[in-house]
Formats: structure tokens, C-alpha cells, sequence
């Protein structure tokens, strides 16, 4: 033959090919652990009787040394002691053992041959270990046999082991195949009621908006009536009121502010009723005020007190004359002041009336209601948005996890599946 011409090997074939959809993987995981199952039991029963003549040779072992004295009636005292108790303890390790080994009737049965081989092993080998000078110096007709035989009960839990830790494996993957065929139900259902609950949200946003549209068309015809324009006419007129108010207080605290160090000063010594004393502090600090509660008379006698103080010099003042002056104009003006007052008091009062009056209730409520509808609307969008937010993740997710089950189920079977959602 020429070098390099022989023939080639043949490249693996592929494993089988085969598309299953989700609904259908718990099945398949079924049949696939039934079957893996059924083997796992045929190689445990084939490595039980594999394994089973070396358990009865230990137990024969275990049998000739309790009848043999190995030979220590002439060793020293001690020696014997030692060589008489670690006989013991292996007889008994192995003696443990005697019952041989559990017949295997399925995947369970194979998990407890395993355990009960595990338990064998280390039962007769932690012995053998702790008395291994007691078995070569005195039982060494024995050593070999029990090598041999803890050598092929270790190689046959071995190839068991194998079997069991690859069957927990597959149990660990049915499992949780399971789990992701049950979450990916969930997860469309929970989806489908979100987006039920989403479309019924912006039913609700799409009629509050209708009412919206409705209430302002009301709002722009109650802004168009009569009664409205009434409305502003009286609030215009309520305004131009509150600003001659204003400039009245102004006119008022102008006069008083030329007079209030003198007024400061009498509200110190005077000796005035509580009543009139606080008038005399009010036409200090707020004439309006003042001149709106306190009688005429009461501020004429103030004035006039505060006058004959200034005078007298009971009040001290930089220039007497001319706060004297000051004192006489606001006893001049405090009347015609108040009266003006009570007139601009008496004209509010009809004012707010007749705002009160002409005040829209109808437009009010329309726009109440408005402010109310556009709230409901936006709330229900809002709403909308968050539930269909919701629905597309738990949407999202579901490929990743039909991808996990089809590489989960492809792992614990020959076969290569192509996993489809549905």
C-alpha cells in the first residue's frame, strides 16, 4: 500500500435530528428517564453480579480468621494483645458486609446498590488501613485475596458511580426542565392578563378623554354666556375696588406716619382704658385699621391728648411747633378719612356680594369635572403603558428559557431537539 493513500476513516455521524414543540418536552423527558432508567438498572444488576463474588470472598475472609489464631501464642504479650484486637476489628468490617449485596429492581434499587458499596468499601478499608501490619506480618496468606477482591468491588462501584452521578444529573434536568415548561405557561398566561388588563386601561383612557373633549366644549360654552360676562364685569369692578383700598390705606398711613413719634411715645405714659390704648397703638401702626373700628370721638380725644402732651412737654419733640402743626392735621383729616372708609367698607361689601352673586357654578363644575376626566385619562394611559411594560418582559424572557429546556433536554438524550415555543 502507498504511504498516504489508505483508506480514510469515516467521519461520526451526526446524532438524530428532531423538532419537539415545548408542550411535548415533559413527554419526551418521560420516555427518556424511563428508558435511561431501565439501563441505569440493567448495568447495576450486571455490576452487582460482577462484584458480588468478591463481597462473598471478603465475607469467607472474614470466616477463616475467626477460626484462625494466626500463630500468636508464642509472640510477646503485647504483640499478641495488638494482633488479637485488630483481628477483631477486621472480622467485624467485614462481617458487616456478610448480608452480600441488595438485588437491583430499578433506578432506585441501583442507588442503593451504590450506597451499600460506598458503605462496603470504606467499612472494610478503614479496617485494613488501620491493622495493615497486623494483616502482612500475621495473616498474610489472607492479604492478597482481600487486595484482590476490595480491587474489583472498587472498580464495579466505580463504573456505578458513573451511572449514578450521571442519573442524579439527568433527575436534576427533568426537573428542571419541568420547572421551565410550567414557567413559560405562566408566563404567557400572566402576559395574555396583562395585556387583557392593558387594552381595558386604554379603553377607559380613550373614554375619559371622550368625556374630556365633552366637558371642555361645555367649559368654552359657559365661558361664551351672559352670566359669565356678568361674572368679570363684577370681578373687574371687585378689582378696581381693592386698588382704591389700597391707595386709601396709603393716604392714611401717610398722614399718622408724620405724627407716630408722638403717638410712640404718649402709648408709654398714657393712661388710657385697654380699649383706647390699643386704638392709640393702632393709629401707629395701621391707621386704616384704626380709623375703620375706633369711633371719631375716641380718635379726637386721642389726638387732643396727645396734643396737649406735646404742649405741656410730656412728650419730647425736636420741634413742638411744628409736630403740634402735624397733630391738628391729622385731627383735620381723621374724619373725613373714616368716613371715606366706612363708605369704601359698605361698597366691598355690596362688591363681593354681587361677585358672589354672579359667580358661574355651572362653569365651575364643568371645570372641575375637566380637570377630573383629563386626571382619569391620563392615569388610565399611564396605566396602559405600565401593563403592556410588564407583559413584553415576561414576553421577553421566554425564548432564553425554551432555549435552556431544548439545551437541557438535548443533554440528557442522544438525540439533538430543536426545541419550538408552542
Amino acid at each position: 500500500m502507498v504511504f498516504g493513500l489508505g483508506k480514510k476513516k469515516k467521519p461520526p455521524e451526526p446524532p438524530p435530528r428532531r423538532t419537539i414543540r415545548l408542550r411535548d418536552v415533559p413527554g419526551a423527558v418521560s420516555e427518556i428517564e424511563s428508558l435511561r432508567g431501565r439501563t441505569l438498572a440493567e448495568e447495576a444488576a450486571r455490576l452487582r453480579e460482577r462484584a458480588a463474588p468478591a463481597v462473598e470472598g471478603l465475607a469467607e475472609v472474614g470466616r477463616l480468621l475467626k477460626d484462625d489464631d494466626l500463630d500468636v501464642d508464642e509472640a510477646d504479650r503485647n504483640i499478641r494483645v495488638i494482633v488479637v484486637r485488630g483481628k477483631k476489628q477486621v472480622i467485624e468490617a467485614i462481617g458487616r458486609c456478610s448480608d452480600g449485596l441488595p438485588e437491583v429492581s430499578g433506578e432506585d434499587g441501583a442507588r442503593e446498590l451504590e450506597a451499600q458499596m460506598a458503605q462496603i468499601l470504606k467499612r472494610v478499608g478503614d479496617a485494613l488501613g488501620r491493622q495493615k501490619r497486623v494483616i502482612h506480618l500475621f495473616a498474610k496468606k489472607y492479604s492478597q485475596r482481600l487486595r484482590d477482591d476490595m480491587a474489583e468491588v472498587s472498580a464495579a462501584h466505580k463504573e456505578l458511580r458513573v451511572l449514578v452521578t450521571e442519573a442524579d444529573l439527568r433527575r436534576d434536568s427533568a426537573a428542571r426542565i419541568r420547572e421551565i415548561v410550567a414557567g413559560v405557561a405562566e408566563a404567557e398566561e400572566g402576559g395574555a392578563d396583562l395585556l387583557k388588563k392593558a387594552g381595558e386601561a386604554a379603553r377607559d383612557a380613550a373614554a375619559h378623554r371622550g368625556e374630556e373633549e365633552s366637558l371642555r366644549a361645555k367649559v368654552e360654552e359657559e365661558r361664551g354666556s351672559d352670566g359669565y360676562a356678568r361674572y368679570l364685569a363684577a370681578r373687574d369692578k371687585s378689582g378696581a375696588h381693592e386698588a382704591a383700598g389700597t391707595a386709601l390705606r396709603a393716604e392714611a398711613a401717610s398722614v399718622f406716619a408724620r405724627i407716630s413719634r408722638p403717638l410712640g411715645r404718649y402709648s408709654y405714659g398714657s393712661s388710657l382704658d385697654k380699649e383706647k390704648k390699643a386704638l392709640l397703638e393702632s393709629l401707629a401702626s395701621d391707621p386704616y385699621d384704626a380709623l375703620r373700628r375706633g369711633s371719631d370721638a375716641d380718635v379726637a380725644e386721642i389726638l387732643g391728648n396727645v396734643r396737649r402732651a406735646v404742649s405741656s412737654g410730656s412728650i419730647s419733640v425736636k420741634d413742638v411747633q411744628k409736630s403740634l402743626a402735624q397733630v391738628d392735621e391729622a385731627g383735620a383729616a381723621a374724619p373725613g378719612l373714616a368716613a371715606r372708609i366706612s363708605a369704601h367698607e359698605e361698597a366691598g361689601r355690596a362688591i363681593e356680594a354681587e361677585v358672589e352673586s354672579a359667580r358661574p357654578l355651572g362653569l365651575e363644575r364643568a371645570e372641575k369635572a375637566l380637570e377630573r376626566a383629563g386626571s382619569m385619562a391620563r392615569m388610565a394611559a399611564e396605566r396602559s403603558e405600565s401593563l403592556r411594560a410588564e407583559a413584553a418582559a415576561l414576553e421577553g424572557g421566554i425564548p432564553g428559557m425554551v432555549s435552556e429546556a431544548g439545551r437541557l433536554l438535548c443533554a440528557m438524550s442522544s438525540t439533538e431537539y430543536v426545541v419550538e415555543r408552542g
